[in-house]
């Protein structure tokens, strides 16, 4: 297992691709191309539930990526860590059995990564809305600075 997975959650349908596209974004990224496979792993779930948790074994840092519904403007980028995901408002994701829900049961079993962070693109109320390139560009910067970070941290222990 690579330190570092990145998995995008969704589905194969509208907005709920969002995690795949990014991921397929840090995919032709030239700055982490290099990474794959021995530092980072980098996969699309459909809808995974607590396959998520199985995902995520192993690994020192997990990012998970999703659509995120949590009241703030449209094309928002949001990073929750874990103590957000605790403190959050019980539905985070757009998904019945949430991420935000995973994550809590996975916690409750000890089978964490000893960092999370959740990144998305705010959806808003309107569940027609689409991000544009640019915002999916903003998203995919943000994680790649984070990873780049984690990283350079992990070296200098």
């Amino acid at each position: 297992m690579s330190p570092v997975i990145v998995i995008g959650v969704g589905s194969p349908f509208g907005i709920d691709r969002l995690g795949w596209d990014i991921v397929r974004l840090l995919q032709q990224h030239g700055a982490l191309k290099p990474l794959v496979p021995d530092t980072l792993t980098m996969e699309s779930a459909d809808r995974p539930g607590t396959r998520l948790v199985a995902m995520m074994k192993g690994a020192e840092f997990a990012i998970i990526i999703d659509v995120v519904q949590s009241g703030m403007e449209a094309g928002t980028v949001v990073q929750l860590n874990q103590d957000d995901i605790h403190n959050a408002p019980h539905q985070v994701s757009v998904h019945g059995f949430g991420v935000a829900d995973v994550i809590m049961l996975a916690d409750k079993t000890g089978d964490l990564p000893p960092r999370l962070n959740i990144f998305g693109l705010e959806m808003g109320q309107d569940t027609d809305w689409t991000p544009t390139q640019i915002q999916k560009n903003k998203l995919v910067d943000v994680i790649v600075n984070e990873i780049r970070e984690f990283l350079a941290a992990r070296a200098d222990e």
